[in-house]
Order: C-alpha cells, then structure tokens, then sequence
C-alpha cells in the first residue's frame, strides 16, 4: 500500500504539469460558448470556400477527433455543422470553432496559442519532473537513513 501512495505522490507533480501543457498548448480546458446573437462575419464563415493551406487565414472542416471536442470541452451536442478557421500570426495563432447544433444554435470554441504559451507548457512541465525528481530523492535519503 505504501508502494502505491509512493507512485502516486511522486506522478502527481508531472501529471498536473502535463495537465497544465495540454491547457496552455492546445486550449484541453478551454469550454464551448453559445453565442447569442450571432454576427455575419461569424455566419458567413459556413459558406466561404474551404481553403486547408490558406494564409493568414485558413478553413476548413472540422476534425472531430481533435481535443476541442473532448469530454472537458463541454462541446455542443448533435452537431450539424462545423467549421474550423485558424487565423496565423507571426508567433502563434487563433483557432475559431464554429458549430451548429440540431436546433440552430451557433457554437464558438476559441484559443490562442502562441510560442510564449508553449514554452510557459513546457517550463511548468519541466518543474513537475523536477518536484517528482526531488521527492524520489527525499525518499531514497530517508530510506538509507532508516538503514543505518
């Protein structure tokens, strides 16, 4: 039993920091909005032509097996429609779900993602791995104190 707390105690660290990767690189907490009132630019996107590759701006169908659409996400029930649009910059980009359901609610799902973000994901990573790092070591030492 002490064994299984031990392994816990020691991954709890890197799992939080993994947690806080996904969030910070890929929105794994970011939740769908209803919008109420919808604006045109945000309607017409569902009837521009569908460009993969384009840039700045590039449009395609949703991928429904991406992490927007995770449990976590609250994503919009009976999907009928969707469109992703990401708007490229210089250090990152905007990612902009659209999505209608059976009733013909418009759905948003929005997330920047930048560089900064990403290396702040990894940063907080690299501290979980060192704080289980540092108990495994607190642990070993009281081990080898016992010992003697």
């Amino acid at each position: 039993m002490k064994k299984i707390s031990l392994v816990s105690f020691v991954a709890l660290p890197i799992v939080i920091s993994l947690l806080f990767l996904l969030n910070l690189s890929s929105g794994l907490f970011v939740p769908w909005t209803r919008v109420i009132t919808p604006t045109e630019r945000l309607t017409n996107y569902f009837n521009v032509q569908k460009d993969p590759d384009g840039y700045p701006e590039a449009i395609q169908e949703c991928n429904t097996k991406e992490i927007e659409f995770s449990i976590l996400a609250n994503k919009p029930k009976n999907i009928q429609s969707c469109v992703q649009i990401i708007d490229y910059a210089i250090d990152g980009a905007e990612h902009l779900i659209l999505a209608k359901d059976g009733q013909g609610s418009l759905w948003k799902w929005e997330f920047v993602s930048s560089v900064t973000s990403d290396m702040l994901g990894y940063f907080i990573l690299f501290l979980g791995v060192l704080c289980s790092g540092v108990i495994i070591l607190v642990v070993s030492l009281k081990k080898r104190k016992k010992t003697k």
